[in-house]
């Protein structure tokens, strides 16, 4: 089963990576939360609504899978490497580095014999071949014998590292970065036209959401680099990491570039969005002694805006 976005072509295998994406378009003038399901007419005003109904109406069973406590082998078997986890999740990040340093790895399920040299293959294994046997030995390494975790939309991922996998699915994509950009000059664009905020309060609110966000930044990677290292990968390769993920920051990427001033802004909106610039004109002083003016969109330019888009044809 799989669901579809009725705003852009993305599509998704689950609920929650759906969820997620259609949070993007919520800028959107007149925006609803539409089902993902195709034929499913129903849509709502807020994500968590959707969630709801989704989750209700459109979650897969979860199957039946048999326990088996001695189907992984939590031991790296790389000659010279003794490392031991107590959980499949640590395992898979510690047999990834092994990958990188060119060497071959085994399958950590005992039953299964294949061996890998691509990080891209071992994770499709892991994610799709054997999810179902992650949540079986996840209960019987642990000793508890509750149901298979899943995401709570009735999905099943066994443990941590298949759910990783589901949301690389979500962010390896382009396109969301491209929603990202594009919800965010709608945002600017809404405080602007609609809120009716000066372009100097809408540059300070920028510079104050920048703030916040690196602040927040900077709080999430210390406590990635804190798990890497408890991982026991080498600082060098963890600030590599880091520094990645911090050129990954989309929010910093657009504010400091097509969203750094008034007139880049305005660029973005015309360029994208059939903009229409209001026109300022000068209403003279009032008693007060000050310049008084007035914003005026033109309506021929509006008109020409509009008939120019396809969508109106």
């Amino acid at each position: 089963m799989g669901f579809s976005c009725k705003q852009c072509c993305y599509s998704a295998e689950t609920i929650s990576v759906f969820i997620r994406h259609v949070k993007e378009h919520r800028n959107l003038a007149n925006f609803r939360f539409s089902c993902g399901l195709v034929g499913c007419p129903c849509s709502f005003r807020t994500a968590t609504a959707l969630q709801i109904h989704m989750d209700r109406n459109h979650s897969k069973p979860k199957p039946a899978v048999s326990r088996s406590p001695r189907c992984i082998d939590l031991t790296c078997h790389i000659e010279g490497c003794a490392f031991t986890s107590t959980n499949f999740s640590s395992l898979c990040e510690h047999l990834k580095w092994h990958i990188r340093d060119g060497k071959k790895i085994e399958c950590p399920f005992e039953s299964c014999k294949n061996n890998f040299r691509v990080r891209s293959s071992f994770l499709s294994q892991m994610s799709r071949k054997h999810s179902a046997e992650q949540a079986a030995s996840a209960g019987g390494v642990s000793g508890d014998n509750t149901d298979n975790p899943d995401d709570g939309n009735g999905n099943d991922y066994g443990t941590d590292h298949a759910e990783f996998a589901e949301i690389g699915e979500s962010f390896s994509n382009k396109e969301d970065g491209d929603v990202f950009l594009t919800n965010l000059a709608l945002f600017y664009l809404r405080m602007q036209a609609k809120m009716l905020l000066p372009a100097t309060t809408i540059s300070a609110l920028i510079e104050e959401f920048q703030e916040i966000n690196s602040n927040g930044m900077a709080h999430i990677l210390t406590i990635i680099s804190q798990e890497l290292e408890k991982l026991g990968i080498p600082r060098d390769r963890i600030n590599e990491i880091l520094d990645g993920l911090s050129k990954e920051n989309l929010l910093k990427m657009h504010n400091e570039g097509v969203f750094r001033s008034d007139q880049t802004r305005k660029t973005f909106f015309k360029s994208n969005f059939s903009y229409v610039e209001p026109t300022q004109v000068y209403l003279g002083i009032d008693p007060n002694g000050k310049e008084r003016f007035c914003q005026y969109v033109p309506v021929k330019d509006t008109l020409k805006a509009l008939l120019s888009n396809p969508k109106v044809w």
